[in-house]
């Protein structure tokens, strides 16, 4: 019986830590997540502000031509 309750213990204490690491996984991609979704607005501003520029490059090309 005593053996028993130990095994029992020992499953929820595992129990326990695997449900603790699941969760700081879970923060850490999450924490993730944000920072992609981050670069992506500033590769999306650079890449917008770049666009920009060489329009305006042609237009003073053609301007010059």
């Amino acid at each position: 019986m005593q053996q028993e309750a130990e095994r029992a213990e020992q499953w929820r204490q595992n129990l326990t830590f695997q449900s603790q690491e699941l969760g700081r996984q879970r923060l850490e991609i999450e924490a993730r997540r944000e920072q992609i979704q981050e670069l992506e607005e500033n590769l999306k501003r650079e890449r917008q502000q770049l666009e920009q520029v060489a329009s305006e490059l042609k237009k003073n090309a053609g301007l010059s031509a």
